[in-house]
């Protein structure tokens, strides 16, 4: 008989507004901010900071700012640098940067070197509790390495029972990535996987995960081998990666593919490019994909073109794209003062109503990066509440018995301690639901498994103050 241990999860429900304030105040560019708290974007003139490329900025779960970085120097939320907050082993070209809640006081800054320097990838913890109630870098925290020869490329997504955050990572050889586990008790060993599939070396870009979790796509910058951008499905439940498809560039013309964002109901994967060049000119590009369609790479779609005619470099390159909290997708444009806006960014082709100079920045220059968030603040079907605390607590090895694992017929399940309602879900290793038991006031279970197909399944046991996880294999 086999003895598992097991985890209680607390989850915690309610209806909120999208990103629950998280997102709601973004800076970024040549000090320039937006304020999204009341549903219409309004611009903010107050930073302190120039964003070249990537940036990050946080609030509280009332939308009232925290902090902001460009991965060399933190502000807060009166715009003047920490104490402690000069000297982070960011760069300023960067692609991206996040910045992940773990509690409701302190806050991982996650950031890294230029295409793959010697500072390698690195985080630092701000605690709000520091520098008079403004926050501030803890000390002992300043500049942890994580790992060398880093990607720029960055991601974050909730696990499947939003008690710790995954946040993948590449290596700049783009031989693997690098997955680690955020919980309450801090950054896990990373989870190394190898990359199986042609990808250029040296470049860097962007990467997001989708707002249910279930996809990671990043784009590469050149025009080499391997340089296509590249689609993956991703489980939440135990953070494996797995493969889907290229997405090709227009090599004739030697794209460069920069920015990315899938839409809030993760149906659509969008991507801009930094330049195209021809003959006549050269030309920026907006492109959307279709996540229904059954063969994704050849339902791109065009959504704009920008062009510069008889130039031989595009001037003013598309940038990074970010969903917002009201649910468009913005696109920085390299020293424009407007952000391109995709207004309805679920809809199909034409109907996601693209506009160039959708969003007036009062005369300040966007450049090529947004802030960068957890992926999650922007689903449109998940009301679980972002601003909970990461938290797990643990029984010990005999509250729980399950056996026999492998199972070929019947599983049993002994618990110690009996729940009103108790309902066990079957789970592929997509995560999809594939059968469901529900049971009420009992300590011993048993589950008829004879027709499941033979595999790897979890086993995930809900009840009203929270979720069990266990891998099972059917024989």
């Amino acid at each position: 008989m086999k003895k598992t241990l097991l985890y209680f999860i607390p989850l915690f429900f309610t209806q909120i507004m999208f990103s629950q304030g998280r997102a709601d105040i973004w800076y970024f560019g040549e000090q320039v901010g937006i304020d999204f708290s009341t549903g219409v974007p309004s611009i903010l003139l107050n930073s302190s900071m120039d964003g070249f490329e990537a940036s990050a900025s946080i609030s509280d779960c009332a939308g009232n700012l925290l902090f902001y970085t460009n991965g060399i120097n933190v502000w807060d939320s009166t715009h003047t640098i920490t104490p402690n907050g000069e000297g982070l082993l960011g760069h300023i070209s960067t692609s991206q940067i996040l910045i992940i809640p773990q509690t409701e006081t302190n806050y991982f800054i996650i950031y890294s070197d230029f295409e793959g320097g010697v500072n390698g990838l690195r985080y630092s913890e701000f605690d709000t509790n520091l520098n008079g109630g403004l926050g501030d870098i803890k000390s002992a925290t300043k500049n942890t390495l994580l790992h060398n020869n880093a990607s720029e490329r960055m991601a974050a997504t909730y696990n499947a029972d939003k008690t710790g955050i995954w946040l993948l990572t590449m290596n700049i050889s783009s031989t693997s990535f690098y997955n680690y586990l955020i919980t309450n008790t801090g950054i896990s060993t990373p989870e190394i996987t190898p990359i199986n599939h042609s990808i250029f070396a040296t470049c860097c870009e962007l990467m997001k995960f989708s707002p249910d979790g279930n996809w990671l796509a990043y784009t590469n910058s050149n025009s080499s081998s391997g340089g296509d951008s590249k689609l993956f499905t991703f489980n939440n439940l135990t953070g494996e990666l797995f493969f889907h498809s290229t997405l090709p560039r227009n090599t004739a013309t030697n794209e460069t593919q920069y920015g990315i964002s899938f839409s809030p109901n993760s149906s659509k994967l969008y991507i801009s490019t930094l330049y195209n060049i021809q003959t006549d000119g050269a030309f920026n590009r907006l492109y959307q994909y279709n996540l229904e369609s059954t063969d994704i790479p050849q339902s791109q779609f065009t959504v704009f073109t920008e062009t510069f005619p008889g130039s031989g470099a595009v001037t003013n390159p598309f940038g990074s794209l970010q969903i917002a909290p009201d649910g468009k997708i913005y696109l920085a444009r390299w020293n424009e003062a407007f952000l391109g806006v995709i207004n309805n960014p679920n809809l199909l082709g034409q109907n996601c109503d693209f506009i160039l100079d959708g969003l007036s920045l009062n005369g300040q220059d966007s450049r090529l990066g947004l802030p960068n968030y957890i992926d999650n603040y922007f689903n449109e079907f998940d009301t679980y509440d972002f601003c909970q605390p990461l938290n797990i607590k643990e029984y010990d090895e005999d509250s729980f018995e399950i056996y026999p694992n492998p199972v070929s017929d019947y599983l049993f399940i002994n618990l110690n301690k009996a729940f009103e309602n108790l309902n066990i879900e079957v789970l592929n290793t997509l995560g999809q639901e594939i059968m469901k038991f529900n049971y009420s006031n009992t300590t011993k279970l048993k589950l008829n498994l004879n027709k499941l197909p033979k595999g790897l399944y979890f086993l995930k046991l809900n009840t009203n103050g929270g979720s069990i996880i266990e891998k099972i294999l059917k024989k």
